[in-house]
């Protein structure tokens, strides 16, 4: 058989030893395969869609929690509330309060009340941020 004999008719090139190569080169993508299982197109969509609002956040200085659409919805909604960027490496996170309410903890506060320590109890917190380091735990407020 000639180089091409085995390809499917909407082959294009005509160049394939085989049929099986020449649906390989086409690189079909079959929508819903498997889906009894699980396996299905939409999911892939909603996480890539998921992720494309974590990037923008990302890129508007934004630091969610984490990639979920729930995580960048929070953050967006904490950054419009209080005027500022939220998450690690921002401007600010939100702790709970005595109450239970979400209460912003800005970076500049902290690093005011950081400056105002003794030496001692700065020595303090600088072993702390070490320890932490070296177990691989990033910190939660104020990191270096």
């Amino acid at each position: 058989m000639a180089l091409g004999d085995n390809c499917s008719t909407g082959c294009t090139t005509r160049d394939h030893n085989t049929w099986g190569e020449c649906q390989r080169a086409k690189n079909q993508m079959i929508g819903g395969c498997r889906s009894a299982y699980g396996h299905t197109t939409d999911k892939v969509k909603a996480w890539d869609k998921d992720l494309e609002r974590y990037k923008a956040a990302h890129d508007a200085g934004i630091r969610p929690d984490a990639t979920g659409r729930n995580s960048v919805e929070r953050a967006e909604k904490l950054s419009d509330k209080f005027g500022a960027a939220y998450g690690m490496d921002a401007d600010f996170r939100v702790i709970p309060n005595e109450k239970g309410k979400l209460e912003p903890v800005f970076y500049k506060d902290i690093k005011a009340v950081e400056n105002s320590l003794s030496g001692d109890q700065q020595a303090i917190l600088k072993a702390g941020r070490e320890a932490s380091k070296n177990k691989g735990l990033k910190p939660t407020f104020g990191g270096d």
